[in-house]
């Protein structure tokens, strides 16, 4: 959550400064979802606000109004129950996107959901590639451990 004050600006719209928090964040928050314990998951959360903050609020930049980040990881993660795989901008990441499916399911002794995950993937790997630009990364998590 943030104010205004943290993405709007008279040189900056509110929907161009939401646009690089989105961006900022896809850059610099995957490492909090991987921590290994609390204490990492703190200190990690406490980088993440200051990278955000820093690039959003250029140190030099003057400002008009409050500017409140609100960042907060509400359940933990093991770093072993996710999996990240990134995909190339075209039709080949579906078929990379069922491989890395099967075989995480596989390593996570989750076989019989390999027919269902790797429909989802497909269709959803298949959207983005139709329908968005940028950097394609599939995520798998699982609660089964």
């Amino acid at each position: 959550m943030c104010t205004d004050g943290l993405v709007e600006s008279p040189e900056q719209g509110l929907d161009q400064g939401l646009l690089r928090l989105e961006q900022t964040l896809a850059r610099h928050a995957a490492p909090v979802f991987t921590a290994r314990d609390e204490a990492e998951t703190i200190r990690r959360l406490d980088d993440l606000c200051d990278r955000v903050v820093s690039a959003l609020l250029p140190e030099h930049a003057q400002t008009n109004d409050d500017a409140v980040l609100l960042i907060a990881r509400t359940r933990s993660i093991n770093a072993s129950d996710v999996a990240t795989c990134d995909l190339p901008e075209d039709p080949r990441a579906v078929g990379q996107a069922r491989a890395f499916v099967r075989e995480r399911l596989d390593v996570w002794g989750l076989d019989e959901l390999v027919m269902t995950t790797e429909l989802l993937a497909s269709e959803l790997v298949g959207n983005v590639i139709r329908h968005a630009e940028g950097p394609v990364r599939l995520r798998l998590l699982t609660a089964a451990h």
